[in-house]
């Protein structure tokens, strides 16, 4: 496991981790002034962790390209309630700010993490105090370094030039052994190349692209990519008018689906999967977010339940729909309507005798997963139950044909698009 060391909490970043941005300001670059004032910005704390952001991240002055600098006293105003409340919210709290003053304050309160767009550069004028004297007195706390060519003022009118990444990785590795030599552990230490600071579109996709070799310095890496300007000028759409969207690298009917829809792909990355229980490969994509979009037609819902049967083999019962019944010649799992007032047991219990001529008990279904597909005319829901000890001699009383099929040889088989998603639950559970 590997950890970034923080006030609180050691961090597991040995997959990745999401910190939500809550700009306490009325002029940051993509949400300037929605959540300036502290009620909103308490609210868009508590809704960040409720979607599952593993860190906080606070500032009070925006760093967006021309922002004006602010003093520490009007900093601390807008970010000392906010900070108080979040330390509440069981996450890491990161203070975003390159000012020694306000560093001490919110590490004082129990700041987490402290994330500074300079590097811990910035000294007051007049005095003596670094933001390294800050972090290193702490004993415990995280700090993130970012790579910045020149100041927000300028650093969009005279970007760098040419090729960034051996400057960008010399910079932070310079400032990372300077707090190590003051005794602060590399456990302690993130890097930050700086998206969108003071360098050009081509310069921050070439970082993306090179991103595995900013980890050489052996420390985590974090990517502040989300509404940066970068991703409007690929895609044509302003920061707060942009849909993204993921889908499983081998799911290539879902991203069919996307592209049709007008998304973009824009990268790869891993999401996890509370379905599976594991941390996944995923293909990301983007699009401009509709400016009108028409009511969805609203269908008749129709309940149906199936079940996935299962021999000491561990093969699965298919059965083909006759000729006559709609989408004859699919394989699907048996099952069939719910009656009014019909629990979806009961209703099992009742299709698989009449269909299969068995005998099974509640105690002897177990739920598994949820289809849930919009057809022309209906929207079908069907709870799919697991099924591994029955009664009776198994027959195919209403003319369907049976087979018993390995899972891996499931894919072979037609069947309706709201049983196809199921199989690959089925797999991984035999």
């Amino acid at each position: 496991m590997r950890i970034w060391q923080t006030s609180r909490f050691a961090i597991d970043v040995s997959q990745p981790r999401i910190m939500g941005i809550v700009n306490v300001t009325p002029d940051s670059f993509s949400d300037g002034g929605l959540h300036a004032s502290t009620a909103a910005a308490l609210r868009h704390c508590e809704q960040l962790v409720a979607d599952g952001a593993d860190i906080l991240d606070i500032g009070g002055e925006s760093t967006r390209p021309g922002a004006q600098p602010l003093s520490a006293t009007e900093e601390l105003a807008r970010i000392l309630p906010v900070v108080h409340h979040a330390l509440t919210l069981g996450v890491p709290v990161s203070v975003d700010t390159y000012k020694p003053m306000v560093m001490q304050a919110v590490l004082d309160l129990g700041v987490d993490i402290i994330n500074d767009v300079w590097a811990l550069r910035w000294m007051a004028p007049g005095s003596v105090q670094s933001g390294v004297d800050v972090v290193a007195a702490h004993g415990r706390c995280g700090v993130c370094l970012m790579h910045m060519h020149g100041d927000p003022q300028t650093m969009q009118v005279a970007p760098m030039e040419g090729e960034v990444l051996a400057p960008v990785l010399a910079f932070l590795e310079q400032r990372s052994q300077l707090l190590v030599a003051r005794g602060v552990p590399a456990a302690r230490i993130c890097v930050d190349p700086g998206i969108g600071f003071g360098k050009t579109v081509a310069q921050n996709f070439s970082l993306l692209a090179r991103q595995a070799e900013l980890l050489r310095l052996g420390l985590p890496v974090l990517a502040g990519w989300s509404r940066k300007s970068s991703l409007g000028a690929v895609t044509a759409a302003a920061a707060g008018d942009r849909v993204v969207a993921s889908a499983l690298t081998d799911n290539l009917g879902s991203q069919a689906v996307l592209r049709a829809c007008g998304f973009a792909q824009t990268g790869q990355g891993m999401q996890e999967f509370m379905s599976r229980n594991r941390v996944m490969d995923v293909l990301t994509f983007e699009m401009a977010k509709p400016r009108e979009m028409a009511p969805a037609r609203a269908l008749p819902m129709l309940l149906v339940v199936a079940c996935a049967i299962v021999d000491g083999d561990g093969r699965v019962l298919l059965a083909q729909r006759p000729p006559g019944k709609a989408l004859a010649g699919m394989w699907e799992f048996p099952g069939g309507k719910l009656n009014p007032g019909e629990t979806p047991e009961a209703a099992l219990i009742r299709e698989l005798k009449e269909e299969l001529d068995i005998d099974v008990t509640a105690a002897c279904l177990a739920p598994l997963s949820f289809a849930s597909h919009a057809y022309e005319s209906f929207h079908l829901l069907m709870p799919l139950f697991v099924c591994r000890r029955w009664r009776g001699t198994m027959r195919a009383v209403e003319g369907q044909a049976l087979a018993w099929v390995r899972p891996n040889r499931m894919a072979e088989y037609p069947m309706p698009p709201a049983d196809r998603p199921l199989v690959a639950m089925l797999q991984e559970m035999l």
